[in-house]
């Protein structure tokens, strides 16, 4: 029964991830320069060499980089609570300073059985 919430749940939030996405159509690249999967963690380290200018774009990187990163670890994570940190960076520089230009985004995986599946967190989110 878990599995099945854990689905529809899966599902329903690609749907609505889907359905947030802008028309514009515009694309960053991002360099994902370390993931780590820990005992109920997951870091990820990304720089976007591109200037981002607009906060709701940062977001939706995030969004989209959450999203690949779950379905990546999906079969491990089962139906385990996760945190998963993503952190921003405008260069390899910043990156290997530790000095996240753009800040921090936090996820919570299958926080609660009510709640499986990626939930939005902390937004530490900023345009320097």
């Amino acid at each position: 029964m878990k599995k099945i919430i854990l689905v529809f749940a899966m599902a329903l939030l690609l749907f609505g991830l889907a359905a947030c996405n802008k028309s514009s159509g515009d694309d960053f690249d991002v360099t994902v320069m370390n993931e780590r999967m820990g005992f109920r963690t997951i870091e990820v380290d990304v720089v976007i060499p591109e200037a981002i200018d607009d906060l709701d774009d940062l977001f939706e990187i995030t969004l989209d980089i959450a999203r690949q990163t779950y379905n990546s670890h999906f079969s491990d994570i089962g139906t385990d609570h996760y945190t998963m940190t993503i952190r921003l960076y405008k260069t390899e520089s910043d990156y290997d300073d530790r000095h996240p230009t753009y800040g921090s985004h936090t996820f919570e995986i299958n926080e609660t059985l009510s709640h499986p599946g990626l939930t939005t967190g902390e937004n530490n989110l900023a345009i320097n």
